[in-house]
């Protein structure tokens, strides 16, 4: 909460001085519904799979079918309605499409470290929580700084690509 409060505070005069659109944009409830569902079933299929049922049960088939199922029908309705949740548009642009797929691919590998990580050290070499915990800082530390010095970076030069090719690598590196 203290680090939210301050990340306000921060970013509040710089949203002040963003352009206002007369117009209020319509909340696409439908579309949200379908994603949050989507989403909810596919995680709790993974989540239960190969714990509370067998990765072949039929409820953990039947979660990811229903899962699968509703982010199809949300990517759907996302090409028909007039104001979509995510524009199909962005997903075509030759800049902002292989983005996107390069920050799901990058992050979800630090998300996977981050988690995986602090749980081997903990039950595959039955460190310490608070040893874990420390364990972890380098990669913490390194990836917080490599982050502000690629947006600092991009600010003063323009330029956007290069930070990504050495901050991921350095956060990854960290921890070895």
């Amino acid at each position: 909460l203290p680090l939210g409060l301050a990340a306000l505070l921060i970013a509040d005069p710089a949203l002040r001085r963003l352009p206002v659109q007369g117009r209020k944009a319509r909340l696409d409830i439908a579309s949200l519904v379908l994603l949050a569902l989507g989403t909810f079933a596919l995680l709790t299929a993974l989540s239960l799979g190969g714990t509370r049922f067998a990765w072949i049960s039929p409820e953990t088939l039947g979660g990811l079918a229903v899962g699968l199922a509703l982010l199809v029908v949300f990517l759907h309705r996302q090409g028909r309605v007039a104001e979509p949740v995510l524009p199909p548009r962005f997903l075509a642009d030759r800049v902002v499409g292989p983005v996107l797929g390069a920050i799901f691919l990058g992050f979800g590998g630090y998300l996977a470290v981050a988690v995986l990580a602090p749980t081997y050290l903990q039950i595959g070499l039955q460190t310490p929580a608070a040893t874990a915990g420390l364990l972890m800082m380098p990669m913490m530390v390194s990836s917080t700084m490599t982050a502000w010095a690629g947006g600092r970076y991009t600010k003063i030069t323009g330029r956007y690509r290069l930070p990504p090719f050495i901050g991921l690598p350095v956060a990854i590196a960290a921890p070895t």
